[in-house]
């Protein structure tokens, strides 16, 4: 059992998907679970801002990886 976070998991999942048939349900995943923390982290008092840096990283190069996919 893997000690990443679940939003982590699934981005690296996308990120090292070689069978573009399953990439974009691995991006969308990953987006997802993304989303997911950024609501979490905005719900608390405590500043997460390394985390929710590390989270919009993380979509920036999801986006690069759509990209990819819909331009080959």
């Amino acid at each position: 059992m893997s000690s990443l976070p679940k939003w982590q998991e699934l981005y690296e999942a996308a990120v090292l998907e070689t069978d573009r048939s399953k990439l974009k349900s691995r991006i969308e995943d990953a987006q997802s679970a993304i989303d997911a923390r950024l609501r979490e982290l905005e719900t608390g008092a405590t500043n997460y801002a390394d985390q929710r840096e590390e989270l919009r990283n993380a979509e920036e190069r999801l986006q690069t990886l759509r990209e990819r996919l819909l331009s080959g």
